[in-house]
């Protein structure tokens, strides 16, 4: 019975201390999240805005300033990216399909029209911010 008192009250003590330390440090995702929604911001106002409108909300491009139904709306506008529209005036912009773009400019591109929909890029919290919420709600 002791020794279950210890590895729980360790378990305890160990669980305050990883909350601790993700409240306390600044969170390097979120440094490269907002380095990667400048470089989508830059790539678009460069690229798309003129079809799609500086705001996202279409021109001869359809509206990208939306909410996206999808389970991963992020591989659905990442592959109309990479691979553009057949029969449509969107061309490829992955350089895999002759397009300009690489891989992490296109990511950055994806997130940046994601951060658009409801509750932004993904609609999701990083841990930290979770526990931050969670703390801050007791």
């Amino acid at each position: 019975m002791r020794s279950f008192l210890h590895r729980y009250a360790g378990l305890v003590i160990l669980g305050i201390m990883a909350i601790s330390l993700a409240w306390i440090m600044p969170g390097k995702a979120q440094n490269q999240d907002e380095g990667k929604l400048q470089l989508g911001a830059q790539i678009f106002a460069e690229n798309c805005a003129v079809c799609h409108g500086s705001d996202g909300k279409g021109r001869v491009g359809a509206t990208l300033a939306k909410d996206w139904p999808s389970i991963r709306p992020d591989l659905r506008v990442k592959t109309t990216i990479e691979n553009g529209v057949t029969g449509s005036v969107m061309p490829p912009w992955g350089q895999a399909n002759g397009g300009p773009l690489t891989e992490e400019e296109i990511d950055a591109l994806v997130y940046y029209i994601l951060s658009w929909q409801t509750g932004g890029p993904g609609n999701s919290m990083s841990n930290s911010q979770m526990i931050r919420l969670f703390w801050s709600s007791t």
